[in-house]
């Protein structure tokens, strides 16, 4: 894989929209794209640009959903928007949607007019210039999955690694949905996913309201994956900035209570699935399960007080040997730093066929 270099992607001629337009056939979005964002000021810049760089045959809209953010990052969207009126479709929101509960990839997803649905969440871009159309291709070949992705480019204050991000595959795969669930989440970068329309069709006939309740990226790979499973294409076609500022992942570092709170809905959205998949993934759902609960207690950032608590009121659910070992950890944390530190590199490499 050739170096990814920010600079280079940054100083790329963008295309005005006449022209981004004129290589089309047609007029009806094939593809919607959807970028949710909330404060990005910083990043979402890149993100717009690798939306524009895309080179397609076929018509794509562009619908950026601010969930009311309180920097400048609704100004610098309506300024691409003012520069490109037909292709990029501004959603503003007045009042912050996810505070109140709103799953925001399913709601912004409602807003878009295509047969297929991308993803990009503002603190993330693509990174390739023929992204959609590979996809697109790919996901066109292959009718019974309605999921396609790929892996990405991690970078740490804008330095890309040496290893990608959800690499899942020598080579092109269809994956097991059963692989997706265990994973317990991260199994695909949001920016990677190409959903096909019919799967919004069917899950709107609904109505335990399941997926308005519960469909963020990772149960939108989970449902999506359910009946041909999901098309991977191993290439890196985007970006995934790590711990970027505001983000998901940087929240459940800093805020316990964030996370604690976050850690009790998720399992219990884990065996809500289950049920909903009529327990025929009972096995994978105990595995997501597992991880959910060593996911607090490796997650060192959560107060030690807090993790030996969390431990004595479920360590049942680690089995007897998560059980010891975990009552080892808290006799010696210093080792246990050291241990997820290597744990970390080790699992990339085997990932990635490195070692």
């Amino acid at each position: 894989m050739d170096k990814f270099s920010i600079s280079s992607f940054r100083q790329a001629r963008l295309p005005g929209e006449n022209e981004i337009m004129s290589s089309w056939t047609g007029s009806k979005p094939l593809v919607s794209v959807i970028c949710t964002v909330f404060n990005h000021e910083r990043y979402i810049e890149d993100a717009i640009r690798g939306f524009l760089l895309q080179k397609t045959g076929f018509p794509f809209e562009i619908i950026i959903h601010d969930d009311a953010s309180t920097d400048k990052t609704r100004s610098l969207i309506s300024r691409y928007a003012e520069a490109y009126p037909t292709i990029i479709r501004p959603i503003l929101q007045d009042e912050n949607q996810y505070s109140k509960g709103v799953m925001m990839l399913l709601h912004a997803a409602g807003y878009a007019k295509g047969d297929y649905i991308a993803f990009c969440e503002g603190d993330d871009y693509w990174s390739s210039e023929d992204k959609l159309r590979i996809q697109l291709e790919a996901l066109r070949a292959q009718p019974d999955c309605e999921i396609c992705f790929h892996p990405a480019v991690k970078t740490i204050k804008e330095v890309p690694g040496d290893l990608l991000f959800c690499r899942r595959a020598k080579g092109d795969a269809i994956l097991d949905v059963g692989a997706i669930i265990r994973c317990g989440g991260s199994f695909m970068p949001t920016a990677a996913m190409l959903i096909r329309r019919s799967f919004f069709d069917r899950i709107a006939l609904d109505d335990t309201g399941f997926y308005k309740r519960n469909l963020d990226a990772y149960f939108f790979q989970i449902f999506c994956s359910l009946a041909g499973g999901a098309l991977y294409i191993d290439r890196p076609m985007s970006v995934y900035r790590s711990f970027a500022e505001g983000s998901w992942t940087e929240r459940i570092l800093q805020d316990q209570s964030f996370y604690i709170g976050w850690l009790s809905k998720h399992l219990l959205r884990l065996r809500e699935a289950d049920a909903m998949t009529n327990h025929r993934y009972t096995e994978d759902f105990s595995v997501a399960i597992k991880r959910s609960y060593l996911s607090a207690l490796n997650n060192i950032s959560l107060d030690i007080g807090f993790r030996r608590d969390f431990y004595s009121k479920h360590r049942q659910e680690l089995g007897f040997l998560g059980a010891v070992l975990w009552y080892g950890v808290f006799q010696l944390p210093q080792v246990h730093v050291l241990f997820l530190r290597l744990r970390s590199v080790i699992n990339e490499k085997l990932k990635q066929g490195l070692i």
